[in-house]
């Protein structure tokens, strides 16, 4: 069966310097999680349609793992999410720290990208992997990186930093 995508999953890289990194004005670094747990831990996928089989890679080209990560809310949100969303056609997976200066151009402008091509199909999904302590990102911290630079897209903490297998983070953004 030829399982062709909703939603294609794309990973635009941005490689920057190190040096361009440093804090980004968001206070309150939260190093614990608050947000209480919904308790949500159910298997059955949001749509009808599978998320692509494996093999999943980290090259060009590869189909990427379904990562879980942690919703603002305190739920959990995958890109099989992503993936059942009929009125997406693309998606760009934007990886951003609190600690990355170079983030916050980036961030600034992506919610007029978004307003710009969302009709035509762009979603994006902003995954918080880090605070600007260069902790894993929580889901308060990524609620708040959220709120700080008003993105009208998803937002999601990455706590266990899955989706730094698909670059170097001191590369951030992503």
């Amino acid at each position: 069966m030829n399982v062709m995508h909703r939603t294609s999953l794309l990973v635009l890289p941005a490689f920057l310097a190190l040096t361009g990194c440093g804090s980004n004005g968001i206070d309150g670094d939260a190093t614990e999680d608050t947000t209480p747990d919904t308790g949500d831990t159910s298997d059955e996928p949001a749509c009808e349609t599978d998320y692509p089989s494996g093999p999943y890679g980290v090259s060009a080209g590869d189909t990427i793992d379904n990562l879980t990560f942690a919703s603002v809310d305190g739920g959990t949100y995958t890109l099989h999410d992503c993936f059942c969303d009929d009125s997406s056609k693309l998606l760009l997976i934007y990886a951003t720290a609190g600690w990355c200066t170079a983030c916050e151009v980036e961030s600034s402008d992506l919610p007029g990208v978004y307003g710009d091509f969302h009709d035509q199909g762009l979603e994006i999904l902003a995954v918080v992997f880090e605070n600007s302590s260069a902790l894993p990102a929580t889901p308060a911290y990524a609620g708040e990186y959220n709120d700080y630079y008003g993105f009208p897209f998803t937002a999601v903490a990455d706590p266990d930093l899955g989706i730094t297998a698909y670059f170097d983070k001191t590369t951030a953004p992503m």
